[in-house]
């Protein structure tokens, strides 16, 4: 039975990749209010960190475990109220296709404990996709930028996410 399932999964296998990420970013995060506000929309500044352990197949595909860590500032005063600022961190799954040499596709989802700066912590429930572009590359190295759309599910609101995450990623020996 072993062989049989070694025989089945060793194609799979050829071309495979350990891989290591880091990424760092910016974007505007707006915040959707699901109860009565003053205005609709809430604009904040989200500074993004990433890591990511996984495998790449052949070059084209990878999937990967995602430590996603972000904060979001504070919101502008509008109508003597604030959105708080928070920290986030959690755990998740990123993929990404690669449709040539230079663009892809990345996605991933996450589950995030975020963490209020006064007293109150929220989970929430995260996913985001869109193109990434391959900037610079090595043997073991590519530098590239993402530019996915977040959002995060909450609670109370929907948060948007428009920006980039700048990534470095190392490939390391076959599998």
């Amino acid at each position: 039975m072993t062989i049989l399932l070694f025989c089945a999964i060793a194609p799979l296998m050829a071309k495979t990749t350990f891989t290591a990420g880091v990424g760092a970013g910016t974007s505007l995060y707006l915040g959707i209010g699901r109860y009565g506000d003053s205005i609709p929309i809430r604009s904040s500044i989200r500074i993004d960190a990433r890591f990511d352990f996984g495998l790449n197949w052949k070059d084209r595909l990878s999937a990967s475990i995602e430590i996603p860590i972000a904060y979001v500032s504070p919101s502008p005063v509008y109508d003597g109220t604030i959105r708080r600022q928070f920290l986030s961190f959690g755990c998740g799954l990123r993929f990404l296709y690669r449709c040539g040499k230079r663009i892809g596709i990345v996605a991933s989802s996450s589950i995030q404990y975020n963490q209020y700066f006064v007293d109150q912590a929220f989970l929430s429930f995260e996913v985001s996709a869109g193109p990434t572009f391959l900037l610079a590359q090595s043997e073991r190295w590519r530098l590239s930028i993402d530019t996915p759309v977040q959002v995060q599910c909450r609670k109370e609101i929907i948060g948007l996410g428009i920006g980039f995450i700048l990534r470095g990623v190392y490939e390391g020996a076959d599998l």
